[in-house]
């Protein structure tokens, strides 16, 4: 019998394909170049994109703003740096970077916030744009409104997917992590929403099983597993018989004894459930 696994994943795309049309996509961007005056798109077209890719948009019957971000447009709505981000091809990770200088507008996609420092360097942004959406036009054939539409989908993609990954990602770091807390519930001394500690020995374990106090030659006492003097230690090394309380050291035939686990002090676990 064939079977087919459901859309689910296809369902939640749509429902963000709607939210992400009013920010990032095309009509996002024909909605604010209607409310704006034409004639000043116009002027920042000329003075930051190519006369012969305008010319070329012009006979498919585009207008420049289209594939050529201008400081007018991006004042109006922040937002859509996020369109021309996604028209070039560039993900988040790759267009966001400080090599670049464009982490820095980052909260323009995001926020749709345009702050002092995202002004003072908004025209330098759209010359580096321009310039890369020029390669753009001259490389391909054509161009129509319903391609440019399809090219920011292509990028727009992968990133949904990428997100949603991740969160299943989150989800599963989370789901490991509760499950390694509960197992070891009793031994935990320390826990927090990320991370949590044990100690490797468990309370009332030692390296010796006798929980007597011992007394070294020298007179000085300890108890097995507790840190001591440096006389103390030395004693501890070699304590491999019982000792009288007076000191002496009964002689007492070497036996093998099974090899015991060596941990460390404290183990301490991890994670990032997101």
């Amino acid at each position: 019998m064939i079977e087919v696994p459901t859309p689910d994943l296809q369902i939640e795309f749509y429902k963000r394909l709607l939210q992400l049309k009013d920010h990032f996509l095309l009509d996002a961007l024909l909605k604010t170049v209607g409310q704006l005056d034409t004639a000043l798109i116009d002027k920042d077209l000329a003075a930051f994109a190519s006369v012969a890719s305008l010319r070329k948009l012009a006979s498919w019957g585009l207008r420049g703003e289209l594939l050529f971000p201008v400081p007018t447009v991006l004042t109006a709505n922040p937002h859509l740096l996020g369109y021309y981000r996604l028209l070039l091809g560039f993900s988040q990770k790759e267009f966001y970077t400080v090599a670049s200088g464009i982490s820095k507008f980052k909260a323009m996609e995001e926020r749709g916030s345009l702050g002092k420092a995202q002004a003072a360097g908004l025209q330098g942004l759209c010359r580096a744009l321009c310039s890369s959406a020029h390669v753009l036009v001259q490389g391909v054939g054509t161009l129509s409104a319903s391609s440019i539409h399809d090219l920011t989908l292509l990028t727009l993609g992968p990133q949904l997917r990428g997100g949603k990954l991740n969160v299943l990602g989150s989800k599963a770091t989370r789901k490991v992590f509760d499950l390694i807390k509960s197992s070891l519930k009793p031994a935990i001394t320390t826990v927090s929403a990320q991370e949590l500690e044990v100690p490797t020995r468990p309370a009332g374990w030692s390296s010796l099983n006798s929980r007597r106090t011992l007394t070294s030659p020298s007179g000085n006492s300890y108890h097995p597993g507790t840190s001591g003097t440096s006389s103390q230690l030395k004693s501890r090394e070699a304590a491999t018989s019982p000792m009288s309380t007076t000191g002496s050291v009964r002689p007492r035939r070497a036996t093998k004894k099974p090899a015991r686990k060596v941990l460390p002090n404290v183990g301490r676990l991890s994670a990032s459930p997101g």
